[in-house]
């Protein structure tokens, strides 16, 4: 029998996939677990596995605070080095019971030293682009991993601005300025790749629909995002991920259908 503990991390984990809008299909994939196991965690029928959290977290960066309830922002992860002891960790040991009996303590040691906190986390993006760098990756992966690092470190660089965090601001800002961890590289390491893309013609579609006063601030909203972004999708400057896209291409047929 699940106790409601385990029944509330299997809803988090369901309601994280929700929110970054990923069929569970394709997000068991991604991890490497079948559907219906993936099903079955996040109905609260079968009790969460460490060795699935983890999956997620080297994947979509699930903060482990946020998913054993503590609080926290689920996409802004406390940076934890798990490595010295994953080894001893059995292959059926539940995520509540490594989060009580390692992660815990692992989380509030990271917190207590940022210096560390913000290398670990340097350190994690730069092999992330690396990742990026992989031609032997579907495009759609390279191209969601450099949006992810992106994302992530800008929400980074608030979480820390937000702590009055600012040295640290400072050090990964200059890291990045200085190339170390070149963003902008990254992202056009996916977005120039030699696979032809069928998206200038389809964002020819959504510049034509949003041609009219007032459409490309109806599609902002209907996207949920900035108009800036927004802007920048349209012009190539940066190119939409997945699930944008989709997004836009839901937009734009309800507005070829209406005409």
């Amino acid at each position: 029998m699940v106790n409601e503990r385990e029944k509330l991390i299997g809803a988090r984990l369901r309601a994280f996939r929700e929110m970054l809008q990923i069929p569970r299909s394709r997000f068991a994939v991604t991890i490497g677990f079948g559907s219906e196991r993936l099903a079955s965690y996040e109905a609260g029928r079968a009790p969460v596995l460490y060795n699935v959290f983890r999956a997620v977290a080297q994947n979509f960066n699930l903060n482990p605070r946020w998913l054993a309830g503590d609080g926290g922002n689920p996409l802004i992860a406390d940076i934890v080095d798990d490595a010295a002891f994953t080894g001893q960790i059995p292959q059926r040991a539940l995520f509540s019971e490594i989060y009580d009996s390692h992660l815990v303590g692992l989380m509030k040691k990271s917190a207590d030293d940022a210096d560390q906190n913000s290398r670990a986390f340097f350190n994690h993006q730069k092999k992330q682009i690396e990742r990026a760098r992989d031609q032997s990756l579907p495009i759609e992966t390279r191209r969601e991993i450099t949006r992810r690092v992106v994302e992530q470190t800008e929400e980074y660089l608030s979480r820390l601005a937000a702590e009055n965090n600012a040295r640290n601001a400072i050090k990964l800002k200059s890291n990045m300025d200085s190339g170390k961890l070149d963003l902008t590289k990254a992202e056009s390491i996916v977005i120039n790749s030699d696979v032809k893309s069928p998206l200038p013609a389809f964002l020819e579609r959504i510049k034509k629909a949003s041609s009219a006063t007032g459409k490309k601030s109806e599609l902002a909203k209907f996207l949920g995002a900035p108009l800036a972004s927004v802007s920048r999708w349209l012009s190539g400057e940066r190119e939409p991920g997945a699930e944008i896209t989709l997004k836009m291409l839901k937009w734009v047929e309800q507005q070829e259908r209406q005409k």
